[in-house]
């Protein structure tokens, strides 16, 4: 059991990086894909062909929720053994983590962190569904259209009912969880995907009349 946390503590460790760089980059595209298609026109183009609006969303939306993030894992799963094994190689096995590696307890940590991803992604989902809606609402600067109404509810209900419920309820949607896992018996899960398929659904109807022209 000991070895087995251990090893998924070294397998978080080592990924944190990739994850950290696969997450800015994933919500950067999310607020740019439908946007920067209407700003360098490209959106004409891909309307000529024969895809439909429902296609082209879920595929920009499969790319961030899905493709990144099989990548980042393949690149974590290698990057771990190459470390590993250099570590190894290097320090001929003192390290206490070295000692107590074995293969079925690697095995074992690799399906946890990947089910920890899934469960991440499930629970990030109505954000990134958010952020596609910004960027196909927004004729300029999606950032500032994601984030200017929590801004401005957060401010109000401050400033109205002296309550912060809105800022919590943003912070524990965007927040990490050390045990994603524990989430799949959240209500808020489940909720937020209901949420993001309907956000899906406006994204799709917006860009069908988003082209500018």
């Amino acid at each position: 059991l000991v070895a087995d946390k251990l090893m998924l503590m070294t397998t978080i460790g080592m990924a944190s990086v990739i994850v950290i760089a696969a997450c800015v980059t994933v919500f950067v595209y999310l607020l740019d894909c439908l946007y920067a298609e209407r700003k360098d026109r490209s959106i004409l183009f891909w309307k000529s062909l024969p895809v439909s609006d429902r296609d082209s969303v879920l595929a920009k939306f499969g790319v961030a929720m899905v493709i990144v993030p099989v990548g980042v894992f393949a690149l974590q799963l290698v990057t771990n053994l190459l470390l590993t094994g250099l570590v190894a190689m290097a320090s001929r096995g003192s390290p206490p983590w070295l000692a107590m590696w074995n293969f079925p307890d690697w095995i074992a940590a690799q399906a946890q962190f990947a089910g920890f991803i899934v469960v991440t992604l499930l629970w990030y989902a109505p954000v990134a569904a958010w952020f596609m809606l910004a960027s196909v609402f927004s004729r300029r600067a999606p950032m500032m259209v994601a984030a200017l109404p929590w801004v401005i509810l957060t401010i109000s209900e401050r400033l109205v009912l002296g309550t912060t419920m809105v800022w919590h309820f943003v912070a524990g949607r965007l927040t990490p969880s050390q045990a994603p896992l524990d989430r799949l018996a959240s209500p808020g899960l489940w909720i937020g995907l209901a949420v993001a398929a309907g956000m899906l659904y406006m994204v799709i109807r917006l860009r069908r009349y988003r082209d500018d022209t």
